[in-house]
């Protein structure tokens, strides 16, 4: 099994975040989509949230809560 790994996509707002991402997800029919603005979360004390669930989720720890 290959091992899995996160690419993060950053951009000003209409900088074609959405388009890339929807791209990867064709292109990688099995990778887990995870749509920050879905979230709410506000402040830099959150990013720590979103990290430790990613890093959950790629060890296999947290179930799939994510949008594929």
């Amino acid at each position: 099994m290959a091992k899995p790994f996160v690419i993060s996509i950053s951009s000003v707002s209409g900088g074609g975040k959405t388009t890339l991402t929807n791209w990867f997800a064709e292109v990688f029919p099995n990778a887990t989509v995870f749509y920050y603005d879905d979230y709410g979360f506000s402040g830099t004390s959150n990013f720590t949230e979103c990290y430790i669930m990613v890093r959950n989720l790629i060890s296999g720890t947290l179930p799939q809560l994510f949008r594929m």
